[in-house]
């Protein structure tokens, strides 16, 4: 910041030996008189920020002129003073505070001086007492610059400057310097791409007239910092990317998969000085042509692929493969597909077409619907609960969020883990996580059968019933002689753990033997529901709604549950 130092200088009289260079100071009768009238202004200052300096000072008493001029110099006697600055004042007879500003070409000591002007050019009034002001040299802020990423990580940071022009070295440090210091603007944390050990200078990576960035998230963005020209004799517009612009290679590129796919691509780039690299060479040529970077796909998907289903739903793309061919590319056959494979399917855009039994593979292979599901348990709010609903969201956006698989498997209480009938739910399924919980997904609404008690639906779609640890389809058959026949005949119920989600848990049915009678006759559900006021207030409106309660839900309900989750019995 440079420090302001004010210094006052006598005023001048109109003597011959103080003429300033323009000769507007005479010694004529005349010149004497406009300058008593036309007084010097008063409390002149100059105070510098940067290299912007404003210049301030008061009107005279009384004011004479119309107008003023601010003069410059870098003499302390004013010899090389210049007019850096007019202003009209108004009316005279009238007094005011004023300023203006001027910008300095660089550091040193600068004096100011300002006098009145009227409608007489040629007789200016007399000159100020003059201010200096001194303008040190600004700290060399390039180091720091550097320390912090550079040109690069300012640029990645700061994608929002390119279509301002900041795009190379030199612009983005004077922004920095100039406004994004004091903005307190960031750099990003990524590095430049390397697919080598030890993340060494991966030639492979080279942009000419660019740089190739990698962003923490995985994303890797390749910004050009000057005009890629067409080679001569090519196809396409003359450039093939202009300064400034940047290009979103996705997560799913590699220079090395890129080169694999397109065999005798590398030795053709190292040939031409156009390219640096098999990636400059895509993102300023190949992109457009609609080529692959990877092999991620069969012969098979590729023949059966609708581009113009893939087109009626993603508009942008065949206006740019539109475009494209109109300026002269040539666009490959089935471009859409190339486009989908390298960026679509990791952008969640909807290709139109089947689904593939690559895609249906790994979703299964992962775990499938259920496995997915169980781990996601904010799914159901946002309608996701079946299998194609589950299958579509990890899809088009669950693999790109890092969506996981639980690692637990359906319930089942035989040898190996074989499917258990005691626990199949019809329109839905019990998982049994790693924990030992069993929860019951709903994933169709479960109507009521005809004359039976209570609400209708008993569960909704995307209901999720969680049965806790203390579950067991075996215990509940025993504490209930005669259900399991009863359940075996309405369809309804596919299995007694169907039931008891559905049906039993509202009825307040006791779901284990592990329990006397003793207990059962001294519980007191009172007391229960007054240490937990939510149970008593569900098992209220249950009753409200029609369901027939069984004689002590609060006493069933802490052997299901409430033992299982630390809760007060509230008993003696």
């Amino acid at each position: 910041m440079a420090a302001a130092i004010l210094l006052a200088f006598a005023s001048l009289t109109p003597r011959a030996a103080d003429a300033l260079p323009d000769g507007s100071v005479g010694t004529s009768c005349t010149a004497c008189h406009e300058q008593r009238l036309m007084a010097a202004p008063e409390d002149v200052t100059a105070q510098a920020n940067d290299l912007l300096v404003t210049v301030a000072w008061t009107d005279p008493l009384p004011r004479r002129a119309t107008g003023y001029q601010v003069l410059r110099a870098t003499q302390p006697g004013l010899g090389d003073a210049a007019v850096v600055a007019t202003i009209f004042a108004g009316y005279p007879n009238t007094t005011a505070m004023r300023s203006t500003s001027d910008t300095v070409g660089g550091p040193g000591t600068y004096y100011y001086a300002v006098r009145g002007t009227n409608a007489n050019p040629t007789d200016p009034g007399a000159l100020s007492a003059a201010a200096a002001v001194t303008i040190d040299a600004p700290p060399d802020l390039r180091p720091e610059f550097e320390s912090r990423g550079g040109y690069r990580a300012y640029l990645a940071g700061n994608p929002g400057l390119l279509p301002l022009g900041v795009c190379d070295e030199e612009a983005a440090f004077a922004h920095w310097r100039d406004f994004g210091r004091a903005e307190g603007r960031g750099f990003n944390w990524g590095s430049l791409r390397s697919d080598l050990p030890g993340a060494a200078l991966d030639p492979s990576y080279a942009v000419q007239g660019g740089f190739t960035w990698r962003y923490r998230g995985g994303n890797t963005v390749v910004f050009i910092t000057v005009d890629a020209p067409k080679p001569a004799g090519w196809a396409g517009s003359a450039l093939l990317l202009q300064r400034c612009a940047s290009f979103s290679l996705g997560p799913a590129y590699f220079a090395a998969e890129y080169a694999a796919a397109n065999p005798g691509l590398a030795g053709a780039v190292s040939a031409l000085p156009s390219f640096a690299s098999v990636t400059d060479h895509y993102v300023k040529y190949g992109f457009k042509e609609g080529r692959f970077i990877s092999r991620s796909w069969s012969a098979a998907t590729y023949q059966a692929w609708d581009e113009a289903a893939y087109f009626a739903l993603n508009g942008d793309v065949a206006a740019y493969f539109q475009q494209a061919a109109s300026d002269g590319w040539v666009v490959r056959p089935k471009a859409s597909f190339a486009h989908w494979v390298n960026f679509g399917r990791w952008t969640g855009r909807r290709s139109g077409q089947p689904l593939s039994d690559a895609w249906i593979e790994d979703f299964s292979a992962s775990g499938g619907a259920w496995a997915y599901l169980a781990a996601n348990r904010d799914l159901p709010a946002l309608g996701v609960c079946d299998d194609a609903s589950a299958f579509a969201n990890w899809r088009d956006s669950g693999r790109l969020t890092g969506r996981s698989f639980d690692a637990g498997r359906p319930r089942s209480d035989l040898a190996g883990g074989a499917p258990d009938p005691a626990y199949t739910i019809a329109g839905g399924f019990a998982w049994l996580h790693p924990d030992g919980r069993t929860e019951v997904w709903i994933t169709a609404d479960a109507p009521k059968p005809s004359g039976w008690a209570g609400s209708n639906p008993l569960l909704r779609r995307c209901d999720v019933f969680d049965l806790d640890r203390g579950f067991a389809a075996a215990g509940y058959a025993a504490a209930n002689p005669g259900l399991a026949q009863a359940v075996a005949a309405v369809p309804v119920f596919a299995s007694l753990t169907d039931h008891y989600v559905k049906y039993g848990f509202r009825e307040g049915r006791i779901t284990s033997t592990d329990w006397t009678q003793a207990q059962y006759g001294a519980w007191s559900d009172a007391a229960y529901f007054a240490a937990n006021p939510d149970v008593g207030t569900y098992f209220a409106n249950v009753a409200a709604a029609g369901w027939v309660l069984a004689p002590k839900p609060g006493f069933a309900h802490w052997l299901a549950f409430g033992r299982w989750q630390g809760r007060d019995d509230g008993q003696p």
